[in-house]
């Protein structure tokens, strides 16, 4: 009878923990999904911009016309993406070609005086900040939740209900690289 009573405790420990630490890594991987989720927004508020800032463009680079067309490309491949990795490859491929045509802007004095053109690059550098501060908050609620299912007994309970670590948003090597632009065409 006492060996019954022990083994029930421990049960009913095991069931309590299991329920404690069940709820835990749901809690954090549910911030982790929401970072992500405030990530897509931003991206989609900077998307938005893409057109506009394309068709102030359009009447001053009308020699530029390869750089617009890539932007446009990367916009409407980004559109299609399914995949978080896919949306992270294909934004470098914009942040690049946007890098590009504002540093093809500063061959344009009239573009570079433009109201709207400033105005929209204002906007589209604000909306990078609020882009940066997403992935920092995502690789933040990250690494809470991957602490969370490594640390001990965490791990143990983690295994059994088939948690997993999550991948950090990091930048990759294209978005590293300064822009190099050639003005002899």
């Amino acid at each position: 009878m006492k060996v019954a009573l022990i083994i029930l405790a421990i049960v009913i420990v095991l069931i309590i923990l299991g329920v404690k630490y069940y709820n835990q890594f749901v809690r954090e991987k549910l911030k982790v999904e929401k970072a992500d989720s405030n990530i897509d927004v931003v991206r989609k508020k900077r998307f938005d911009l893409i057109p506009n800032l394309l068709e102030c463009v359009k009447k001053y680079m009308s020699y530029e016309q390869e750089t617009l067309e890539k932007i446009v490309q990367a916009r409407s491949q980004y559109e299609r993406a399914q995949t978080g990795h896919e949306k992270g490859m294909l934004e470098g491929i914009l942040n690049s070609e946007l890098k590009n045509l504002f540093a093809l802007a500063e061959n344009y004095p009239d573009l570079k005086a433009d109201s709207q053109f400033t105005n929209l690059q204002d906007e589209l550098s604000t909306v990078e900040g609020e882009l940066v501060s997403m992935k920092n908050q995502y690789n933040e609620a990250t690494r809470v939740y991957n602490e969370a299912i490594k640390i001990f007994p965490n791990n143990v309970f983690a295994a059994v209900f088939g948690f997993t670590q999550m991948q950090f948003i990091e930048i990759d090597d294209k978005e590293k690289e300064n822009v190099k632009i050639d003005f002899s065409k």
